[in-house]
């Protein structure tokens, strides 16, 4: 009832203006039920930290050098096969991508922490939308490199015309000046300096040597 007295519950024995038929359980029940609950969802609740913690060490934990050994040997013919093949390297970087980009979509390690058998119903239900919306979002990146592929190709197209200029300038310059040094090295070789009037005057008589 409305104007019933209020009741304190952790002191309280029983329900005052409640007839014993219309009690379903009496203060002291729900002080025990209400302590259960709280020790087994505390329990609950550590477990689950220390799952998530768990996963998260082993997924940060690196695989053994043995494994790695092996995972060389055994998938080096692979490996040269798509070093060798620029196609099926450009499918397998793609589907690359694409996993690992679903992987956070579908949120994995957080759907494993809840259980394997949780979290396999949770990714199957979002398995769909998921990889609608990744493709979706692969599609619109690539829409916006093709939008911006003519303008990075013209760019690339102006940088190399002006290398070419700058290069066959510099060669018709380093062309020309072997030339002009040795048009200056010929003047200055073939300079006598001016001749003085005793150079230029004609020998006499007098100046020719007398016989004895």
């Amino acid at each position: 009832p409305d104007g019933s007295p209020a009741v304190d519950i952790l002191t309280a024995t029983s329900w005052p203006g409640y007839e014993e038929g219309q009690v379903l359980l009496q203060p002291h029940e729900v002080r025990t039920s209400w302590r259960e609950f709280m020790s087994s969802s505390n329990v609950a609740v550590q477990q689950a930290l220390a799952a998530q913690q768990a996963n998260k060490m082993a997924g940060s934990r690196p695989p053994p050098f043995w494994a790695i050994l092996a995972i060389l040997f055994l998938g080096w013919n692979e490996f040269m096969a798509l070093l060798w093949n620029p196609v099926y390297l450009v499918l397998g970087l793609a589907a690359f991508l694409f996993g690992r980009t679903l992987y956070s979509e579908l949120e994995v390690d957080a759907e494993l922490s809840r259980g394997a058998l949780p979290a396999a119903l949770s990714i199957a239900g979002k398995l769909g939308p998921a990889t609608r919306a990744v493709l979706h979002r692969t599609l619109e990146s690539l829409q916006g490199v093709m939008t911006k592929l003519p303008e990075e190709v013209a760019q690339v197209k102006s940088y190399i015309s002006d290398q070419e200029l700058s290069a066959s300038v510099s060669s018709q310059h380093n062309a020309s000046a072997p030339g002009l040094k040795q048009r200056r090295g010929g003047g200055n070789a073939g300079y006598q300096g001016t001749p003085s009037a005793t150079d230029q005057a004609p020998a006499t008589p007098d100046d020719k040597p007398k016989a004895h």
